[in-house]
């Protein structure tokens, strides 16, 4: 796949690199394909160079200790149905709703049961 003459990054690191007066021509002509002006160019270059500027200057947000707990408290809440062991969710799919379906389990499992014992005696 073939680079782009002038993508995002090259116009960002021109951004860094000079002021709209001091661009080649060159370089002017591609920036001014993507913005509408010297004042476009100066302010994204000064929003970009602020925030460059400003990033390490920000104090590290630290929550407080209630938040962490009752953020906690609703991830347990939200996956506590996936918790526990596998076999629940078998026996939630053996067991049925209703005791009048009860013969569907039973007969599939003497069905397995019989295949197995059949198995094993045909092996012998």
């Amino acid at each position: 796949m073939e680079r782009p003459e002038h993508g995002p990054a090259d116009i960002e690191r021109l951004l860094r690199a000079y002021p709209f007066d001091e661009l080649p021509e060159a370089d002017r002509a591609r920036v001014l394909l993507h913005v509408d002006g010297r004042a476009e160019y100066e302010a994204m270059r000064a929003l970009l160079l602020g925030v460059e500027r400003g990033a390490g200057r920000l104090p590290a947000i630290a929550p407080e200790e209630s938040v962490r707990i009752n953020v906690m408290a609703a991830f347990r809440e939200a996956h506590a149905a996936r918790r526990g062991p596998w076999l629940n969710g078998l026996l939630a799919v053996l067991w049925p709703q209703e005791l009048r379906h009860a013969w569907r389990p039973a007969l599939a499992l003497g069905t397995l049961a019989l295949l197995v014992v059949g198995g094993i005696v045909a092996v012998r």
